[in-house]
């Protein structure tokens, strides 16, 4: 309990336009500290240990630490980036709250415990990114794509990664050199991942491209649109089905054709882009054989609005850990699906 010593009828008189207020509570350690600097400084002139008689005791009190899965909006000086699920995590307390320093093994155990996925899955999408970035900044060493064709078809030769260790570089390495915490393990933080040409890459879903000048801030148009792209569930609610995630895809990739003269989004970039679609498909859709290609539209509100796991909207973990083989068929079908709507399905439906 820390107690602030105010003056005058027993409320806070700290200037003519404030509320009378005989508590303040305040709820984060910023607002503590802030608290402390206003009103102790504005009555230096008072003794602390012996106060005029028309002093009063205010209590300024901190919020216990939340608890692990409880879910808070982040902090001004938080990091974040591009990735929902990531941010979830944080966000959740699965991983560090602030974004910082994390480890292979805190990532790969939240993965596992958290989102219900097999180890070769956590695994694979946790170890490539510890490796040690290759450029010196983020649009550095990418090929010139301005007159290049984009689309599902090329960029066939871009560079794939090999499995990185401590100290090797990787196409999709985010570390920096000498970044390792006390006990000399590999971390990262949470705003990394914004590196383009890395994990990062065009057309995000609600995100512009980093050739746009932001590819790490929601926005809204763009959530907007996501939204509105789900299907009817013949039960009066909506859902998300394969082909409307295909068909967004699609619908992304010819905005940014236009909007982005700087585009770069081949063969690889498409991989990634569908790999990560098909992980929401498989943690979040898999609620039965009957309602595997189809996620619920609140629980893609929560992870793409908020950066929540829709916990409360009744979304549990799956019982069954997500294996590499399943990962791979549902990106697979995603690709097959986007690349009929993109050919056979736009002729076919004009």
């Amino acid at each position: 309990m820390k107690a602030i010593q105010c003056p005058a009828g027993g409320y806070l008189n700290i200037s003519s336009t404030f509320a009378q207020l005989s508590t303040i509570r305040a709820t984060t350690p910023r607002q503590f500290n802030y608290l402390n600097k206003v009103l102790y400084r504005s009555y230096l002139p008072y003794s602390i240990n012996s106060p005029p008689s028309n002093f009063i005791m205010a209590d300024v009190q901190t919020q216990p630490p939340l608890k692990r899965g409880e879910w808070k909006h982040p902090e001004v000086t938080d990091l974040r980036g591009p990735c929902p699920i990531i941010n979830s995590l944080a966000n959740h307390g699965f991983i560090a709250r602030d974004g910082r320093n994390i480890t292979t093994d805190e990532i790969m155990k939240a993965f596992q415990e958290e989102l219900g996925l097999g180890p070769d899955v956590a695994f694979g999408l946790t170890k490539p990114p510890f490796a040690l970035h290759t450029r010196d900044s983020e649009d550095e060493g990418l090929e010139d794509k301005k007159d290049a064709p984009q689309g599902y078809f090329h960029g066939f030769f871009n560079r794939l990664p090999g499995l990185p260790t401590i100290n090797s570089e990787s196409r999709l390495g985010l570390r920096d050199p000498g970044q390792v915490n006390e006990k000399g393990e590999p971390v990262l933080n949470i705003d990394q991942l914004k590196r383009h040409g890395a994990v990062e890459h065009d057309v995000s879903l609600v995100r512009r491209d980093f050739a746009q000048g932001d590819n790490t801030t929601i926005q809204p148009d763009l959530l907007h649109d996501l939204l509105a792209s789900a299907s009817d569930d013949g039960k009066g609610g909506k859902i998300f089905t394969i082909q409307d995630f295909a068909q967004f895809r699609n619908r992304r990739l010819e905005q940014q054709k236009k909007e982005n003269s700087n585009l770069n989004f081949g063969l690889r970039e498409a991989i990634l882009a569908f790999g990560e679609v098909a992980l929401v498909m498989s943690v979040w859709g898999a609620k039965s054989v009957a309602e595997y290609d189809r996620v619920p539209f609140e629980y893609i509100k929560a992870i793409f609005e908020e950066e929540r796991l829709p916990f409360r909207e009744g979304w549990v973990r799956r019982n069954v850990p997500l294996t590499m083989p399943e990962l791979l068929a549902n990106s697979t079908y995603l690709q097959a699906s986007a690349l009929y709507d993109y050919t056979i399905g736009k002729f076919w439906n004009r």
